[in-house]
Protein backbone atom coordinates (compact mmCIF):
# COMPACT_ATOMS: atom_id res chain seq x y z
CA UNK A 1 0.00 0.00 0.00
CA UNK A 2 2.83 2.21 0.52
CA UNK A 3 4.05 1.75 -3.26
CA UNK A 4 0.43 3.46 -3.74
CA UNK A 5 0.68 6.26 -1.60
CA UNK A 6 3.76 6.93 -3.81
CA UNK A 7 6.70 6.17 -1.50
CA UNK A 8 9.74 5.56 -3.26
CA UNK A 9 11.24 3.54 -1.05
CA UNK A 10 8.41 0.67 -1.05
CA UNK A 11 8.77 1.16 -4.67
CA UNK A 12 12.38 0.29 -4.03
CA UNK A 13 11.54 -2.33 -2.11
CA UNK A 14 9.42 -4.17 -4.25
CA UNK A 15 11.43 -3.79 -6.96
CA UNK A 16 14.14 -5.45 -5.24
CA UNK A 17 11.60 -8.07 -4.31
CA UNK A 18 9.87 -8.81 -7.14
CA UNK A 19 13.03 -7.93 -10.69
CA UNK A 20 14.82 -11.33 -10.79
CA UNK A 21 11.22 -12.71 -11.08
CA UNK A 22 9.90 -10.22 -13.38
CA UNK A 23 12.88 -10.98 -16.06
CA UNK A 24 12.91 -14.82 -15.50
CA UNK A 25 8.46 -14.43 -16.50
CA UNK A 26 9.02 -12.05 -19.47
CA UNK A 27 11.90 -13.79 -20.95
CA UNK A 28 10.08 -17.51 -20.90
CA UNK A 29 7.52 -15.28 -23.34
CA UNK A 30 9.90 -13.04 -25.08
CA UNK A 31 13.24 -15.23 -25.45
CA UNK A 32 15.31 -11.51 -26.23
CA UNK A 33 17.08 -10.09 -23.97
CA UNK A 34 16.48 -6.51 -25.19
CA UNK A 35 13.07 -6.96 -25.35
CA UNK A 36 12.61 -7.93 -21.70
CA UNK A 37 14.24 -5.69 -20.58
CA UNK A 38 11.76 -2.97 -21.73
CA UNK A 39 9.11 -4.92 -21.06
CA UNK A 40 10.33 -5.65 -17.51
CA UNK A 41 10.62 -1.68 -17.37
CA UNK A 42 7.08 -1.32 -18.63
CA UNK A 43 5.93 -3.41 -15.83
CA UNK A 44 7.57 -1.93 -13.24
CA UNK A 45 6.26 1.52 -14.24
CA UNK A 46 2.72 0.18 -14.50
CA UNK A 47 3.08 -1.13 -11.21
CA UNK A 48 4.05 2.08 -9.91
CA UNK A 49 0.83 3.74 -12.16
CA UNK A 50 -1.72 1.22 -10.84
CA UNK A 51 -0.68 0.03 -7.28
CA UNK A 52 -3.58 1.57 -5.78
CA UNK A 53 -6.29 -0.88 -7.88
CA UNK A 54 -4.02 -3.71 -6.13
CA UNK A 55 -6.49 -5.64 -3.97
CA UNK A 56 -4.71 -7.93 -1.08
CA UNK A 57 -8.07 -9.54 -0.47
CA UNK A 58 -7.97 -10.74 -4.06
CA UNK A 59 -4.71 -12.52 -4.32
CA UNK A 60 -0.78 -11.94 -3.10
CA UNK A 61 0.92 -9.27 -4.51
CA UNK A 62 3.53 -11.29 -6.63
CA UNK A 63 0.54 -12.72 -8.35
CA UNK A 64 -0.70 -9.52 -9.30
CA UNK A 65 2.92 -8.72 -10.31
CA UNK A 66 3.24 -12.12 -12.45
CA UNK A 67 -0.03 -11.55 -14.12
CA UNK A 68 1.07 -8.21 -15.21
CA UNK A 69 4.36 -9.29 -16.40
CA UNK A 70 3.02 -12.22 -18.49
CA UNK A 71 0.26 -10.13 -20.47
CA UNK A 72 3.20 -7.30 -20.96
CA UNK A 73 5.13 -10.18 -22.26
CA UNK A 74 2.54 -11.88 -24.88
CA UNK A 75 1.71 -8.05 -25.82
CA UNK A 76 5.45 -7.43 -26.84
CA UNK A 77 5.57 -10.86 -28.61
CA UNK A 78 2.17 -10.68 -31.06
CA UNK A 79 3.41 -6.97 -31.41
CA UNK A 80 6.98 -7.91 -32.42
CA UNK A 81 5.25 -10.92 -35.42
CA UNK A 82 3.03 -8.47 -36.33
CA UNK A 83 5.92 -6.06 -37.35
CA UNK A 84 7.43 -8.92 -38.39
CA UNK A 85 4.38 -9.56 -40.41
CA UNK A 86 3.88 -6.44 -42.00
CA UNK A 87 7.94 -6.43 -42.74
CA UNK A 88 7.36 -9.72 -44.69
CA UNK A 89 3.88 -8.69 -46.50
CA UNK A 90 6.05 -5.14 -47.45
CA UNK A 91 9.27 -7.29 -49.27
CA UNK A 92 6.90 -9.78 -50.90
CA UNK A 93 5.19 -6.46 -52.79
CA UNK A 94 8.86 -5.18 -53.19
CA UNK A 95 9.39 -8.22 -55.17
CA UNK A 96 6.57 -7.50 -57.69
CA UNK A 97 8.02 -4.04 -58.58
CA UNK A 98 11.10 -5.89 -60.08
CA UNK A 99 8.91 -8.13 -62.13
CA UNK A 100 7.13 -5.32 -63.57
CA UNK A 101 10.22 -3.98 -64.03
CA UNK A 102 11.27 -6.58 -65.75
CA UNK A 103 8.55 -7.29 -68.12
CA UNK A 104 8.61 -3.19 -69.24
CA UNK A 105 12.25 -3.95 -70.26
CA UNK A 106 11.37 -7.38 -71.89
CA UNK A 107 8.45 -5.72 -74.01
CA UNK A 108 10.80 -2.70 -74.32
CA UNK A 109 13.58 -4.90 -75.83
CA UNK A 110 10.61 -7.42 -78.06
CA UNK A 111 9.65 -3.39 -79.71
CA UNK A 112 13.79 -2.98 -80.45
CA UNK A 113 13.93 -5.87 -81.71
CA UNK A 114 10.75 -5.70 -84.12
CA UNK A 115 12.46 -2.19 -85.53
CA UNK A 116 15.74 -3.59 -85.82
CA UNK A 117 14.21 -6.55 -88.29
CA UNK A 118 11.98 -4.23 -90.29
CA UNK A 119 15.24 -1.94 -91.19
CA UNK A 120 16.67 -5.07 -92.55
Amino acid sequence: MRVADGDTHAFTLLHDAVGAALVLIVLRVVRDRGHTQDVVQEVLLEIWAKAHRFRPDRGRAMAWVATMAHRRAVDRVRTVRAAADRDQRAALLDHRIPCTVKSRVRDALLRLRACLDDDT
